[in-house]
Formats: structure tokens, sequence, C-alpha cells
């Protein structure tokens, strides 16, 4: 079945089915533990950035757009945008003029008035192309495109779905130029995600996520004059300004890329235990602050050492990061978690969540043999077949580079029975979790003749389990099929 839905159609539907979800500022101290410091709660956070003049923070949430005093951290006002295809998925701030953009999936940009808090002007940056829903699958969003030069008063878009760049003046509100970052085959096919800039150099970083390159424009003359090869495919960039090294988020892996921005060359990469949305700097102490929402944290990376630091539990979605530099103040944007309380000895205690997010193991991650078979290798649907009365010992090892907290957050494994309407096996496992090499050991034994079906359930100490259903279904990675005779 195909059903098309209109572009403003399907994304009014996405506002309606957003989870709550809060916005935290955390206090950075070199010296202890990073704390909390205030929560607010407000729903369908997309896209948070601040002005470090005005300490005013400014977070996107479907059709509105909140302004929070960075002082009190208190919501101080509110926008709503004016027509119904206005849906927020980005936003930048000029500190210099005191304007606001928001970009919006319906092709526009509206021009907020940070003095007054109101929107004064409304660009069409280009004409969005109409969303097909296939079996209510749609294809992936891009949620960062957008970034403010103060020093030239340029505003760069990225088109959604698309491969282009749109420039906009900041003096009369035109679009100026239109960049082609790459070819495409496809008209939904997104290759533009987030976008970065060096105001010193006049240069624009994109990424670009298709091909796992970051593109390189020159703001003088709106050409692109380079692009930088990285092995994992970028999402969000991140650049200090201070040390020239520019930081690559990627949606498809757990690693994080460090760039040198002098020779355009990768230098570091960090395994930071799961895919990564959106990233910050802050330049003077020069941390690096990652958005983990695989393992619901924000990592923090030193950028002299490109070690993760720190790691702050900051409810169970974040996706966004804005760190005023002044202030010293880290506001997430983070969805599906009930709560962030901070207790008195400056550690981050959480509510413990309705909804937790899934750890990204897959069929590549896992080793699974019993009787010395392989049963993820194997092209026969990891059959295993047993004789009545027959054992069969197992050992299951997973990647540790995809747990997201192995190291301070024991896993465990543990094979469940899910078929069968009589059992026809029992499941022993030498251990109640793994160990440090991430491998469990269990005995199945044979009791009846029929057949039982086994997934695994993995589970931190935090509670989150949950297996692959790409892989369950794919790889099968997540299930084997027991018979006995």
């Amino acid at each position: 079945m195909k059903l098309y839905l209109s572009f403003k159609s399907v994304f009014k539907l996405f506002t309606l089915v957003y989870s709550i979800l809060l916005f935290a500022t955390i206090g950075i101290n070199t010296a202890k533990a990073q704390t909390i410091a205030s929560t607010l709660p407000i729903a369908n956070i997309i896209a948070i950035d601040l002005n470090t003049e005005t300490n005013r923070i400014y977070a996107c949430s479907g059709g509105t757009i909140f302004v929070i005093d960075g002082e009190e951290n208190k919501i101080v006002d509110t926008m709503e945008l004016s027509s119904f295809g206005e849906i927020s998925r980005g936003i930048g701030v000029n500190s210099s003029t005191n304007s606001i953009y928001v970009d919006n999936f319906d092709g526009t940009v509206n021009v907020v008035d940070g003095e007054t808090n109101r929107i004064v002007d409304l660009i069409t940056v280009y004409e969005p192309i109409p969303l097909v829903f296939i079996d209510f699958l749609p294809f992936p969003v891009s949620e960062n495109g957008i970034d403010v030069n103060p020093v030239t008063n340029r505003i760069y878009v990225s088109h959604m779905p698309g491969n282009t760049i749109s420039v906009i003046d900041g003096d009369d509100n035109k679009v100026i130029a239109d960049i082609t970052i790459d070819e495409v085959k496809n008209i939904h096919e997104i290759v533009v995600q987030g976008i970065e800039i060096n105001e010193a150099r006049n240069h624009i970083y994109v990424a670009n996520e298709k091909d796992s390159k970051i593109v390189i424009i020159d703001g003088e003359s709106n050409q692109v004059i380079g692009s930088i090869n990285v092995d994992e495919p970028p999402f969000s960039l991140g650049l200090n300004h201070l040390t020239n090294r520019l930081y690559a988020s990627s949606l498809q892996s757990n690693i994080v890329s460090v760039i040198d921005i002098d020779d355009n060359q990768v230098i570091a990469k960090i395994n930071i235990g799961g895919f990564s949305k959106g990233i910050d700097i802050h330049p003077s102490i020069n941390h690096i602050y990652v958005a983990n929402p695989d393992c619901g944290v924000v990592r923090v990376i030193d950028g002299d050492s490109n070690k993760v630091i720190n790691t702050i539990t900051a409810g169970s979605w974040p996706v966004a990061i804005s760190v005023n530099h002044t202030t010293n103040l880290v506001y997430i944007a983070d969805r599906q978690s009930n709560g962030l309380v901070l207790h008195d000895d400056g550690s981050i205690i959480i509510e413990e969540p309705t909804q937790t997010p899934a750890m990204n193991i897959g069929k590549n991650n896992i080793s699974f043999f019993c009787n010395n078979r392989d049963m993820i290798g194997n092209p026969g649907f990891n059959n295993l077949t047993l004789k009545l009365g027959e054992e069969a010992s197992c050992l299951l090892s997973l990647s540790e580079s995809v747990l997201c907290d192995l190291a301070v957050s024991p896993i465990t494994v543990k094979p469940k029975r899910i078929a069968g309407l009589k059992p026809s096996i029992t499941i022993e496992p030498s251990k109640a979790s793994t160990n440090e090499k991430g491998e469990l050991l269990f005995t199945i034994k044979t009791i009846a003749k029929g057949f039982d079906r086994i997934i695994w359930a993995v589970q931190d100490e935090r509670g989150r389990f949950k297996f692959d259903r790409e892989s369950f279904v794919e790889g099968r990675a997540w299930s084997i099929l027991v018979n006995v005779n």
C-alpha cells in the first residue's frame, strides 16, 4: 500500500507524535563532576542555539520558538510560527545583529528580532519536495542544516532533502546564491547535514553524509573549494577556532572524527560507544560535547588528548547541544526522559524513564557459536537441530565497541525462550552476566520433541533492553530456531 501525503500534513503529524523533551542546562566545572543546574520541560525540541551577548537561549519546538533567559533559566517568551507548514528543524543566531534565524521544513526561514522577540520576516529559500510515504516509512530528515557567519552577516541553509546550500544576505534577507554540494540520483536523497563556519577564514564546512565527506565552501566566492574524506558518514559539525580542530559526529557509527583544518586531514577517531547527533565546543577549555542518544548520555571529549573524559547522564535521548562560553553552561535538548535531579554531592541521578533507547548492537557486533557451529554466519536461518536428550554448549560474545557503557555499566545478556507451545528445551546460563570481554556461556538441554526459538535479552544496569529488529529480521543475529527430533 502506498500513501501520498502533502509535505505540510506529514510534518503536522510529526509534531503530534513527538515525545516530551527536557531542556537541561549543565554547569561546566573542570575540577569536579558536571551537574545539572536546572531543567525546563519543553515539548518536541528539535534544535537549540544561544546569543552569548544577551544570554538568551532559543529552542525550536514544532511550530513554536521558546526564549529562555540564561540568568534565571526561565522561559520568558514564546513565538508561534505564522503558517501551517512552518515546522522548525534548525536555528542559527547572529549575536552581532541580535537576529535569530529559524529553518523550517517547508523551505522557509523565519527571521526573529532578538530585542522584541517578534518574527520580522519570512524568507522563502526553496520549494520543498513533497514527501512520499511508502508503507508509512519516511526517508530520513536532516535536522541541523543552518548556521550564521556574524562577521559577514551571511546565513547558510541546507535544502531538505537535497544537495544544495542556499546563502542568505542578512542585510536584506534575500537569497543570493545556491551552492550544489554533490549530484543526487534520487530527489529524496539527503546529501547535506550539518553546517559549521570558520569566521576567521570565511570558510563554510558542510557534512556530506552520502559520500562520507566534509565539503569546504569559500564564503567570498560561494564556490566549493575542496573536501575532506572521512571514513564515518558525518552528521553534525563543531569547530574549535583556537585549535583549528573540526569535529564530526556520525549517525551511522560510534566514531567522532577529528580533523585538522590546516591540512584537512583526519587526525583522530574517538569511539563514544554509540551513534551521535548534536555537537558543540567550549574553545577556551578545549572540551567537546557530543550528544550520544544511543546511550542516553552526552560525552565530554578533551581536545588535547582526544579522549572521552566525562559522561553526562542527560535523560535518555539527548539530540542537540549549545555551549555558552561566557557563563560556562551547556544546554542539552533531551527526548524521552521523565526528569533529571541534581544530587547534593554533584553527581547526576536520573529518574527511571518510561522509554529507553536501544543499544546499537546488530549482527556484525555479535559472535555466537553452539557446539562450535557459527550460528550467525550460517545461511541456514540459524537453525540448530538436536536429538532428544542431547545438550548444546553455546558461547555468545558482544563487540566491545558497540556497548554504550561497558567500562562503567555491566552488561547482562540472557538467552530467553519465545516459542513452543510446550517447552522443548531448557536454557542454563553458566553465569548471570557477561565478563569483561562481553562473553556468555550457556547450555541448551532438550526435554521434549518439537521446537523453540531463542532471542537475546541485553540489558545494562540502567535497565535499558532491546534487540535490534533489523538484525532480527535480516541477519537473524538475535534469534535461533532449535529443532528437537
